[in-house]
C-alpha cells in the first residue's frame, strides 16, 4: 500500500500463535518450480478474455531459487487502469464543506484508484474537504486530472511534513499531517485502493459524534487494554516492526492501561481535538529506546495511528465485515466497505469489479 511514500500493501503483520491461525487464509501459490530449465523456465498464465485483473506471472528458476519479479504488478495496474477509465466520464465532486477532512497520501501510479475510492466515499457522506500528501511522484498532470474531478482540494508537499522526533517516511507524514488536521476537524485518512460499495452509517455517525475509528481484522474487532493482550503474540517468531513493536507495549508497565486494537490504517477516523503530537512523539519516543532501528522500518506508523485512534474518547473498531480488508476467506456478501491491499488486490478481479459496480451507479 504504497512509490517512494505510499507502499504496495497496507495490511497488518503476520500474526502469531492463536491469533495467526484464526486468521491465515487459504491461498494460491503464485507460483511452481518449472518441470525443467529451457523454455519452460517462463511461465506466463494470462486471462486477457475477461480483463480479471489476476493476469501475469512470470518466474525464473536459477539454481534451485525461484526469483519473482514485479512484472505481475505492473501488469496488473496497467489493465486495471485501462478498464476502469470511465471513471473519468463520471461526475465530478462537489466540495462542500464542513469540519471533516479526507486525507489521502498519493502516488501517481494510484490516480484511477483513486479517483474510485474518493468519489465513492466522498456520495456516502457528501461534504469535507480533500487533502492529498504528494509522495513526491505527483505532477502537472495528476494534478490536472485532479482538478478535472474534485472542485476544491489542497495538495501538501510530504518532503514539507517534518515528523520528528518520529521516522520520517513510511507514511508518517501522513499520520502526522492527520494529527494535526484533526485539531480542528474531524479527519478520514482513506487510502487510494480502497472502495465503498454501500452506505456506511457507522462511519457518518463516527464523524457526526466526533468518535474515532480503526479499520478491524477478522481476528481483531475490539480495542482492549494493552496488557489484557499480552499472551496475542505468544509463540510468534515473527520479525516484522508491527509484531516486535506490539510485543513490547503489550508488556510495558508504561502503557498497561493504555489501549490499543491490531488495526489496518489504511481507513481510519481521527476526531476532532482528540489529541496532538505529543501523543504520538512520545509513544515513539519509547519504541525508538525499547526496539532501536527497528521502528525506523515500514510498519511503524500503523502501529502508532492503531494506538493514537484506540485512546481517544469513545474510540470504536468499525463492524466486521462489514468494513474488511480484502482476501480469500471473505465473506463480500456483507461488505460495504473494502481495501484491497497489495496482496490480493488484483484477485480475479473483484476490485475491478466493485470500482465497476460503483461506477454504474454514479
Amino acid at each position: 500500500d504504497p512509490g517512494s511514500g505510499n507502499r504496495d500493501s497496507r495490511r497488518p503483520a503476520p500474526l502469531g500463535g492463536a491469533a495467526q491461525r484464526a486468521l491465515r487464509p487459504s491461498s494460491r501459490a503464485l507460483a511452481t518450480r518449472p518441470a525443467s530449465l529451457g523454455r519452460s523456465a517462463v511461465n506466463q498464465e494470462l486471462t486477457v478474455g475477461v480483463l480479471s485483473c489476476d493476469l501475469f506471472t512470470i518466474t525464473f528458476w536459477f539454481g534451485g531459487k525461484i526469483m519473482f519479479f514485479r512484472v505481475r504488478d505492473a501488469i496488473n495496474r496497467a489493465l486495471f487502469d485501462l478498464v476502469n477509465q470511465e471513471i473519468k466520464n463520471t461526475p465530478p465532486i462537489s466540495v462542500n464543506k464542513g469540519q471533516l477532512i479526507f486525507l489521502t497520501m498519493l502516488q501517481k501510479k494510484d490516480m484511477i484508484m483513486y479517483l474510485h475510492a474518493i468519489k465513492s466515499i466522498y456520495r456516502q457522506i457528501n461534504e469535507g474537504q480533500i487533502i492529498i500528501i504528494n509522495d513526491g511522484s505527483l505532477g502537472a498532470r495528476e494534478t490536472e486530472l485532479l482538478s478535472n474531478h474534485i472542485s476544491n482540494f489542497r495538495v501538501v508537499d510530504a518532503k514539507d511534513v517534518s515528523c520528528r522526533p518520529c521516522p520520517q517516511g513510511g507514511t508518517w507524514e501522513r499520520l502526522i499531517t492527520a494529527i494535526d488536521q484533526s485539531k480542528a476537524n474531524y479527519v478520514i485518512q482513506v487510502d487510494a485502493d480502497t472502495i465503498c460499495c454501500g452506505s456506511i452509517p457507522e462511519v457518518v455517525a463516527a464523524y457526526k459524534n466526533n468518535r474515532g475509528f480503526v479499520l478491524g481484522t477478522r481476528a481483531c474487532r475490539e480495542i482492549s487494554l494493552c496488557k489484557e493482550l499480552k499472551d496475542f503474540h505468544k509463540g510468534s517468531a515473527d520479525s516484522h516492526v508491527q509484531t516486535v513493536a506490539e510485543i513490547r507495549l503489550f508488556n510495558s508497565k508504561e502503557y498497561n492501561n493504555f489501549r490499543y486494537v491490531r488495526g489496518c490504517s489504511g481507513f481510519s477516523g481521527f476526531p476532532r481535538g482528540g489529541g496532538d503530537r505529543s501523543v504520538v512523539e512520545n509513544f515513539s519516543s519509547f519504541m525508538s529506546e525499547s526496539i532501536g532501528g527497528k521502528w525506523n522500518e515500514w510498519g511503524s506508523e500503523q502501529v502508532a495511528s492503531n494506538f493514537f485512534i484506540s485512546n481517544t474518547k469513545d474510540a470504536m473498531v468499525l463492524p466486521y465485515p462489514k468494513y474488511a480488508n480484502y482476501d480469500l476467506a471473505l465473506d463480500m456478501s456483507q461488505s460495504a466497505f473494502l481495501h484491497f491491499m497489495g496482496t490480493y488486490r488484483f484477485h480475479k478481479g473483484v476490485y475491478q469489479q466493485k470500482c465497476k459496480s460503483f461506477r454504474l451507479m454514479a
